[in-house]
């Protein structure tokens, strides 16, 4: 679904916009009766981390390896997930047997080991990391606790 994607490409432009575009996302899931939009949106969610390197890579400056876009998306995906987890909305949709906030769950799961992965790029990254694990740990242990251990190894 186009929506999907537009809105995920303003995510990614900035930190700022992800909880503004997280807010409209649970607007629409909550409006919808098919749940296409949600299906569309962990889609793309799913797809871009895939292709994290080619979508949400650093940008053309070589001499900072930052990845602000990556960074975004982090930070949309967090919002989103506590939006859905908040507003705990009774949703049928499930990819491939998994609830759609277990889904973002896992995709930032593996979004904080690729942040600790040598070589670490920046400290706007560990940041970053920093305020998922803040706001997602608990879930992690709960719901993904070998990730989460996986996630420890690799920061020690």
């Amino acid at each position: 679904m186009e929506l999907a994607t537009h809105l995920m490409h303003r995510a990614v432009d900035g930190r700022r916009y992800a909880l503004p575009i997280s807010r409209l996302c649970i607007s629409i899931i909550a409006k919808e009766k098919k749940e296409t939009f949600l299906e569309a949106l962990l889609n793309t969610c799913r797809q871009w981390y895939q292709e994290r390197d080619k979508v949400l890579g650093p940008l053309m400056n070589i001499k900072n390896p930052a990845r602000p876009r990556f960074t975004a998306f982090m930070a949309f995906l967090t919002e989103m997930f506590c939006q859905l987890k908040r507003r705990q909305l009774q949703l049928r949709t499930e990819c491939d047997g998994v609830p759609p906030p277990m889904v973002l769950l896992t995709v930032l799961g593996k979004c904080c080991e690729d942040c600790v992965k040598p070589p670490v790029r920046s400290l706007s990254e560990i940041e970053c990391l920093f305020f998922v694990l803040t706001c997602i740990g608990r879930d992690l242990e709960m719901h993904l606790p070998q990730q989460l251990e996986t996630l420890l190894a690799e920061v020690r």
